[in-house]
């Protein structure tokens, strides 16, 4: 009766958090809406926000493997279903003091449900285990460069079982940006992660969930560029025509979670009366392609090898690291991922404003609850095809729909 209740639950939870995604982008953003009946009604209004509210959903999985020279697990594989939000709560433009440029202050609230079925010997198939975050983040752009960002995404990670009341975490990340030009822009703050599971270790260095942000970026971000984030990625990035763009990357994956002692009292030392945290990290090395047709939908698929691979199953903690008692390192395994995205409303036009192009690429690049799966397409436009020097070749209306576009103040 226990393990049909909960497997029942297990279904009916992602569905439902999916809904709570949906309702909560369309309730925060309903002044999308009236502004469209309002346009219908009166003479084009100049939207305030820059950015716009976004729903996602991404997949990514891995093939069960047979882990070799094992007497418990015996093989492992994986799979994730993720759904999530960004939604402009608050924005707020003004002069600076040279009555020239311009800042702007960005609320924003985010969320992300995820569904995780790890597959090894002694956990039933329909085993799962669900994490849910609701937070929100900062953008300040100070109109000389320079950009101020925050993300908070407190967060519950636990099986289905419901055997231990489940532990609230949080994860953060608070940095600057600075836009030195077109072709160059670069990063530093500090943040506590759990994307490297209960704690990441080298040769030399053991990592716990906090760590530095730094960063570099080399090449326009509408454009061709390297970026360079630790510990978030490393990619190359290119554009392929006006409707899709491409990337080959490295970057981590990971988190932890509560389990019951009982769901996996076949490992040695399993504290049956306890809640026993399983954590996880790899790293993907691969290629992605992001297609976005319209002014709304986008598409991605991502595919490569996931490298790095290792579990650890823990019960104790100690100076922000969770010391496992059994712990495994498995084979390299390929990877696929792919997911689509929704953008409604309108927004202000920042053709030019590289700042503001780095303001996207962080709101788009830190997904809600802690992942590193940023969701598909981008808000950056591409460059205008009409260049000013050519505008004694083209037509008045011509011109006018290039101003209109650019927005320069």
């Amino acid at each position: 009766m226990a393990r049909a209740f909960t497997t029942d639950f297990s279904k009916k939870l992602f569905p439902f958090g999916v809904a709570v995604c949906l309702f909560i982008a369309v309730v925060l953003n309903g002044q999308a809406v009236l502004a469209f009946q309002a346009d219908s009604l009166k003479t084009k209004q100049e939207p305030r926000r820059y950015i716009r509210p976004c729903i996602y959903l991404n997949t990514y999985r891995t093939p069960e493997r047979t882990i070799p020279s094992q007497d418990i697990l015996t093989s492992y594989g994986f799979r994730q279903l993720s759904a999530g939000f960004y939604a402009p709560l608050y924005t707020q433009t003004w002069l600076c003091k040279d009555r020239i440029s311009l800042s702007s202050l960005h609320v924003l609230a985010s969320g992300n449900i995820l569904s995780v079925a790890p597959a090894f010997p002694g956990l039933a198939s329909d085993y799962r285990m669900n994490k849910t975050s609701f937070g929100g983040r900062l953008i300040y752009n100070t109109g000389k460069g320079g950009i101020w960002f925050a993300d908070l995404a407190p967060f519950l990670a636990n099986d289905n079982s419901r055997s231990h009341p489940p532990t609230l975490r949080y994860s953060y990340s608070v940095l600057f940006n600075k836009t030195v030009s077109r072709l160059f822009g670069y990063r530093v703050g500090i943040a506590k992660t759990y994307l490297f599971g209960g704690g990441f270790e080298t040769r030399t260095y053991r990592f716990g969930p906090y760590m530095p942000l730094l960063g570099m970026r080399i090449g326009p971000l509408d454009g061709t560029y390297l970026s360079l984030q630790f510990p978030r990625e490393a990619s190359l990035n290119f554009r392929v025509g006006s409707k899709c763009s491409g990337s080959v990357f490295m970057k981590p994956t990971g988190g932890i979670y509560n389990l019951s002692g009982k769901s996996v009292d076949f490992l040695p030392q399993t504290n049956a009366q306890g809640p026993v945290r399983f954590g996880r990290y790899e790293f993907l090395n691969g290629l992605r392609f992001d297609y976005t047709p319209g002014n709304v939908f986008s598409c991605f698929v991502s595919t490569g090898l996931s490298t790095s691979r290792h579990l650890t199953f823990s019960s104790k903690e100690r100076a922000g690291f969770f010391e496992p008692f059994y712990a495994l390192k498995i084979r390299p395994s390929v990877f696929l991922s792919a997911g689509i995205a929704f953008r409604f409303g309108k927004a202000k036009r920042v053709q030019n404003d590289y700042a503001m192009y780095d303001a996207f690429d962080l709101n788009s690049g830190y997904a809600g609850g802690d992942e590193n799966s940023a969701p598909a397409g981008s808000a950056i436009p591409n460059r205008p095809n009409i260049e000013l020097k050519h505008a004694s070749k083209v037509d008045y209306m011509d011109v006018e729909d290039l101003f209109q576009e650019q927005e320069l103040y």
